[in-house]
């Protein structure tokens, strides 16, 4: 299976490849997450949390 063929649809590909870009400049700072001192909702703080534990067990 060819993952961009079969799963990503075209407007997909574009945005994650401007996204790589992106983070790659060195005016991006915040890193994969956005995650708060207040934990609001815009905070990805679980996700970070989670991606943490796998990371750990692996």
């Amino acid at each position: 299976m060819d993952y961009q063929k079969d799963v990503l649809q075209p407007e997909d590909i574009g945005l994650c490849v401007s996204v790589q870009k992106g983070l790659r400049s060195q005016g991006y700072n915040q890193g994969r997450f956005v995650v708060d001192g207040e934990r609001s909702e815009l905070s990805e703080h679980a996700v970070h949390h989670f991606q943490k534990l796998v990371d750990e067990l692996g």
